[in-house]
């Protein structure tokens, strides 16, 4: 796949590059991103546990703690499962 993406298993799991770095700016080389990882575990009838791993952030280099910090507020990512089923039609 292309934009990012480097492993697709619907409906399980997600893993994309992160290609932005410390100062919100792309970032074109590969040994300077990081990979974030989304897992979809059945949970409940009816429920679907979000698991959200960003690995390899000693990547991005200096700076890598404020941008982690922004990436990682409880309003963005509570902002993420809606997102997610509105953009591929997963029922809620």
């Amino acid at each position: 796949m292309s934009n990012g993406t480097t492993t697709y298993e619907p409906p399980h799991r997600l893993v994309v590059s992160w290609d932005i770095s410390p100062t919100w700016q792309i970032e074109t080389e590969p040994d300077k991103t990081s990979e974030l990882e989304v897992r979809f575990i059945a949970a409940a009838l009816g429920q679907t546990r979000v698991e959200l791993e960003h690995r390899n952030l000693d990547r991005h280099g200096q700076g890598r703690e404020g941008a982690g910090d922004g990436v990682g507020r409880r309003p963005r990512l509570a902002a993420l499962p809606p997102r997610y089923a509105e953009l591929f039609g997963a029922k809620r």
